[in-house]
């Protein structure tokens, strides 16, 4: 670990760049809610929407759903602990103006800034936006500017068997997040269509599933089509029979397999849109070892991750086709999935590994043992042309998904949380990790961890076979505040970055 010793002159510098620096930030205003969090406030972001020709777009609904700080980018929830009050919806007035509220702290008792909010913008008329991240404070006066863009119509005619195909119980997964949003599906006519919400123009995906309660019978293709700007489309999309796809584990977990479960999601080619449509599942791994995929999409290859008492699946190979995959030579950082064809397996296998083992000690500034402290871990698994998440984490049946139009709604997170543990009389607790580089968190009412570089955790490395054993020094909570630790860092960059100038002005010289 690296320490920076500052001396008193140089200390000045920070304190005064520090208070500089705190004077350009947005002021918060007056707090909105006496329920909120002691030292909590409401700030006001304004936007303004229009169209491409400049003209305001009245009764647009601005949905703020996630929000960033110097720890990183995440969830606004409804009941969020760490703002104290969840998000709320706003609608464009006819100048097409409307002010977000959030919070101007992240973290009210770490005292972590909001540096970013996030929002959804939903017009009928409109593409949807659903990847709009706003820095704050605006580094201007005004509104934000947010350009919509006219939505192009599709039509779908769905087909079994090149005939017309019955619409019951018939849903649609589309490439924007209208996907996910209640009430938002396509509206069925009476030729026997499905005309879609408003789309944006250029390359997009659907994807059709027809559902008997919560099994899937049929699926299209992932759909890829252009649309162009002004010009409606009308297409035909042929329905298949679902796969049925078993599976069990390798022979070297030992049987029965306790609180076992696969999680798979479909590989998305490469150069694909961001957006690109893709289907989730997961299933649990029953005492011998197999499993069924009851539904799958024909045609799509099946990039899956498992986990049970003890063993992990063994982190995939890329397959081809796979965007930047990691360098062999190199430490790869995430858990991969492995990849299968299911039309070219009869039967597939997923290769396990054991867990590494993690002993990890908490005890206090006078070196205490410290019960009842639950540490934790978050290791990751990156899908291929994909982003990560935590290893299987979030159960959820694409099934189930389509019904509910709510990610955290479909969520069966059913089985005891993994990657965690909690300390025992003597300040013992025992993980159970994915082999490799990771890292080590805290969650207690009256400890914390030490910040080490603006973070609450402690890295540990793992091997099989191997234990690690980790001392976890902890100090009373509210010791030192995250937010504290980052606007020293700032101070201090505008500090070295003040020196600096300084420092070449002094060696040009007077021009005369």
């Amino acid at each position: 670990m690296r320490h920076i010793t500052f001396g008193f002159s140089c200390w000045v510098t920070v304190i005064a760049a520090w208070s500089a620096f705190a004077a350009f930030a947005e002021e918060p205003a007056a707090d909105a809610d006496s329920a909120m969090p002691a030292g909590q406030h409401v700030v006001g972001l304004p936007v303004r929407v229009v169209d491409t020709d400049g003209k305001p777009v009245a009764g647009a609904k601005i949905i703020p759903w996630a929000l960033r700080s110097s720890q990183g980018h995440g969830l606004w929830r409804a009941d969020d602990k760490w703002a104290g009050f969840g998000p709320k919806e706003v609608v464009t007035d006819d100048s097409g103006e409307a002010e977000v509220a959030y919070p101007y702290y992240r973290d009210c008792e770490e005292q972590i800034r909001t540096t970013a909010v996030s929002l959804y913008v939903d017009h009928p008329e409109f593409a949807y936006i659903d990847r709009l991240h706003i820095d704050v404070p605006l580094k201007v006066k005004g509104a934000y500017g947010i350009i919509l863009t006219r939505g192009v119509s599709l039509e779908i005619r769905p087909l079994v068997d090149k005939k017309p195909a019955d619409l019951t119980n018939l849903y649609a997964m589309w490439s924007d997040g209208r996907s996910w949003r209640r009430g938002s599906g396509p509206v069925q006519t009476k030729e026997g269509t499905l005309r879609m919400p408003a789309m944006a123009p250029g390359q997009n995906s659907v994807l059709l599933v027809k559902l008997d309660g919560e099994r899937a019978t049929h699926f299209s293709k992932i759909t890829d089509l252009e649309l162009k700007p002004g010009e409606a489309k009308k297409m035909d999309v042929e329905l298949r029979p679902s796969l049925r796809v078993e599976g069990a584990l390798s022979f070297n977990v030992p049987r029965p397999v306790r609180h076992g479960r696969v999680k798979m999601e479909t590989l998305a080619p490469a150069g694909a849109n961001s957006s690109r449509v893709d289907w989730l599942s997961w299933v649990p791994i029953q005492p011998d070892g197999t499993f069924v995929i009851g539904g799958w999409p024909a045609g799509e290859a099946i990039q899956l991750i498992a986990i049970c008492d003890g063993y992990v699946a063994t982190s995939g190979k890329a397959p081809e086709g796979v965007v930047n995959p990691p360098n062999p030579a190199e430490h790869d950082r995430f858990n991969r999935p492995q990849v299968f064809q299911p039309e070219q397996n009869a039967r597939i296998v997923v290769a396990m590994t054991p867990m590494a083992r993690c002993e990890v000690t908490t005890v206090d500034r006078h070196a205490v043992p410290v019960a009842g402290v639950r540490v934790v871990s978050w290791p990751n698994v990156c899908w291929w042309n994909d982003g990560s998440q935590i290893y299987c984490d979030s159960l959820v049946r694409g099934e189930r998904l389509l019904r509910v139009r709510d990610y955290m709604t479909a969520r069966e997170d059913s089985y005891p949380p993994v990657f965690e543990a909690v300390s025992d009389a003597e300040g013992k607790a025992t993980l159970e990790l994915p082999a490799g580089k990771e890292a080590l968190a805290v969650n207690s009412d009256m400890y914390d961890l030490p910040i080490l570089l603006g973070e609450r955790e402690v890295p540990i490395e793992l091997t099989v076979g191997k234990t690690t054993q980790t001392v976890l020094r902890l100090e009373e909570r509210g010791t030192e505040k995250l937010g504290e630790w980052w606007w020293r860092k700032k101070a201090a960059e505008q500090a070295a970055k003040a020196g600096g100038a300084a420092d070449q002005g002094g060696a040009a010289g007077p021009a005369h």
